[in-house]
């Protein structure tokens, strides 16, 4: 039987009044009823949508127009922010982005951490809101003679080009801008053009140190692009490339200069490699770091496990105050760069351990605090598992997504943990994400 009211409403367009922005990058409207979930809207925004989907409970759609635009809209400075996906809320301002995360990670808490009145402190802003990125990857085509290197658009594949992103730091944006340059105009580097998958690079806002890395579908020489770019281009100390697709793990090669820089966050040094994961955000990772400082509430006694600990972004920062630390890391290039760090530092109360958090709790015995700060799609219920057979009396979990946060915090529940409080961090001006530190305790 055919459902006369999906095929009524899909692909019509109609008006609708904006409400409210839920976690993700489109705003609510309603609709008879139903929830709609508009792309390119702002909260308050009353818009011409086409629907694009329609399901049982709530349809999908995107402004086509602002008939009577918000009093929180504002006008983008970036020329491609109505089409890029690279960033979804340019066009709200700062103010309402931030009160949507605060309230995004309560809602989160409640509705699916099932959490009554759950403790969130205000929303902690970035100090900077524009040039802010430390990392940017850009897609890239070349065909028929033209290079471009960018972000897919929303809701398609079709690649949109830029040259540079109000985002980035700028002396990164300087250095891709170069690169771009080089690959779109220089013919000697046509080869190197065609066998880009990715373009990415990442800049040290203490040091000034940028590295580049070509993510490559098919080998060719590197070095002398590696070289040209090098000469027209400040602060560039390494050209990196990868034949690795996105679920190989393949180590980088170092084509020119260096493989690493050294990130910054207050007293605190860090050696990161070109691969491995650090936070993009060098404006307010501090915020994040003293966060986790005061949840752990460490006293020099204390056995701590950090779980997906990168390369050691709070080990390092914990050590003086703990009794003893495992650092937990999957990723090779992040447990090199710890253990180099360690090293360096001799914390000899530290210990990198290479695996998985399942394998790597086990060697544990009976850690007094556990912080975590997993993937994206949260820890799992095996990782949570291994975890919570350490009977910690504190566990302090980093999230980049609310709904993972709070789905994970179910199992912290039924494993006798309380949620104390939880602390936004907006890591992420101009998009929907939002780092969140939150405190749990038996």
């Amino acid at each position: 039987m055919r459902n006369t009211r999906v095929d009524r409403l899909t692909d019509s367009v109609v008006e609708l009044d904006v409400v409210d922005q839920p976690y993700g990058p489109e705003a609510l409207a309603r609709m008879d009823g139903m929830a709609v979930f508009v792309g390119d809207a702002v909260p308050g925004d009353r818009v011409r949508a086409r629907i694009t989907e329609v399901h049982s409970r709530y349809a999908r759609g995107y402004a086509e127009a602002v008939l009577v635009p918000s009093a929180h809209r504002v006008t983008p400075p970036c020329r491609v922010a109505d089409t890029c996906g690279g960033c979804q809320w340019q066009a709200m301002s700062y103010e309402r982005q931030v009160a949507a995360k605060e309230q995004a990670v309560r809602d989160a808490l409640e509705r699916i951490g099932g959490w009554d009145g759950p403790v969130v402190r205000p929303i902690v802003a970035s100090i900077r809101q524009w040039g802010y990125r430390n990392k940017a990857r850009y897609s890239t085509e070349a065909g028929l003679g033209v290079f471009e290197a960018g972000y897919y658009a929303r809701r398609t594949h079709t690649l949109v080009p830029i040259r540079t992103c109000p985002l980035n730091l700028p002396g990164l944006d300087a250095v891709l801008d170069k690169a771009i340059g080089l690959l779109t105009h220089d013919p000697r580097f046509k080869a190197v053009a065609r066998s880009l998958r990715a373009l990415v690079g990442r800049q040290s806002l203490g040091s000034g140190e940028v590295l580049v890395r070509l993510i490559l579908k098919e080998r060719t020489p590197i070095r002398p692009f590696a070289e040209a770019l090098s000469a027209v281009s400040d602060g560039l100390v390494g050209v990196l490339a990868n034949m690795a697709g996105r679920r190989q793990k393949v180590r980088d090669e170092v084509i020119w200069g260096q493989g690493f820089l050294t990130e910054h966050v207050g007293e605190w040094r860090y050696r990161v490699s070109g691969a491995a994961f650090f936070q993009v955000n060098p404006y307010a990772t501090p915020a994040l770091v003293e966060t986790v400082r005061e949840a752990t509430a460490l006293t020099g006694r204390e056995s701590v496990i950090d779980a997906y600990g990168g390369v050691g972004l709070f080990s390092v920062t914990l050590a003086e105050r703990a009794g003893r630390i495992m650092l937990i890391e999957a990723d090779a290039s992040a447990v090199a760069d710890a253990r180099k760090i360690v090293g360096q530092l001799r914390l000899g109360n530290t210990i990198v351990h290479e695996g998985s958090v399942e394998q790597a709790a086990e060697l544990a015995a009976g850690a007094d605090v556990i912080i975590c700060d997993p993937p994206r799609e949260g820890m799992g219920m095996e990782a949570l598992a291994a975890l919570e057979t350490q009977n910690a009396r504190r566990f302090v979990y980093v999230a980049c997504d609310p709904t993972s946060l709070a789905r994970d915090s179910v199992s912290l529940r039924r494993a006798g943990y309380d949620l104390r409080w939880a602390q936004p961090i907006d890591l992420f001006p101009h998009t929907f994400h939002v780092e969140t530190v939150a405190f749990f305790e038996r």
